[in-house]
């Protein structure tokens, strides 16, 4: 049987590891987002102001409904991704 406080810390390692992919995403979609207008519309004014500001505040709450495979996240991504949080410890990797 699992103890409350077994309980709490997974749901609060859970909790970080999905604000840390979400986090991912957005930056992604951002990536994504800016790729996609230096294709079309590299030579515009509206376009040099939207690049010249950069995204400092990513939301927890903005939820980012595209799935990993449309954002190209690979498995090393989230793998690194959680390691680098500290969400995996950093033995995870010579774990058999």
């Amino acid at each position: 049987m699992i103890t409350k406080e077994k309980k709490d810390r997974i749901k609060r390692v859970h909790k970080k590891a999905q604000s840390v992919l979400q986090v991912l995403r957005y930056q992604k979609l951002v990536q994504t987002s800016n790729d996609t207008l230096n294709t079309f519309f590299s030579r515009g004014n509206i376009y040099t102001q939207l690049m010249s500001e950069s995204v400092t505040f990513i939301s927890p709450d903005l939820r980012v409904t595209l799935d990993d495979q449309q954002l190209g996240i690979t498995k090393d991504d989230i793998l690194s991704v959680l390691l680098e949080s500290g969400v995996l410890g950093p033995n995870f990797l010579n774990l058999k």
